[in-house]
């Protein structure tokens, strides 16, 4: 055993394994997801808390919201600026280059779901496609 002291918060809930790994899904403090709420799916019953400012009333849990990857440009492999703009042809482009594109392809700035769909990895369907109907042919 190791007498090494660790600070550990008052609130933590972590389960410590024999193997020396740390289970954490139970954990107000250290858990990425609600611990009341995985607590009532394995239940079966209510959750306890409430969230109330993505804070739990119960546990104290709080939710981290993680900041999108920046989207890279797509001009040059070399380019280090996050891209902001989206090309008719489908490209994306950070200013610099946007400015560069000028005159030979029509560019528009990313709008905020945009950025949150290209983050997460999926792709958009075309230039003026709603976030409504980019959902919509998700659902078919």
């Amino acid at each position: 055993m190791n007498n090494s002291v660790e600070k550990i918060s008052a609130k933590c809930a972590c389960a410590h394994n024999t193997d020396g790994s740390t289970t954490t899904l139970l954990c107000p403090v250290h858990s990425d997801t609600d611990p009341c709420a995985r607590m009532a799916q394995v239940t079966g019953k209510r959750r306890t808390g409430t969230l109330r400012g993505g804070q739990c009333t119960h546990c104290g849990w709080t939710a981290k919201k993680k900041a999108p990857e920046p989207i890279k440009c797509d001009m040059t492999a070399e380019c280090t600026h996050s891209a902001t703009y989206l090309g008719v042809k489908g490209y994306v482009y950070c200013a610099e280059h946007r400015d560069y594109r000028r005159g030979v392809e029509a560019t528009r700035p990313l709008k905020r779901w945009e950025i949150e769909r290209i983050s997460a990895g999926k792709t958009l369907l075309g230039w003026s496609t709603t976030r409504a109907q980019t959902l919509a042919s998700e659902a078919n």
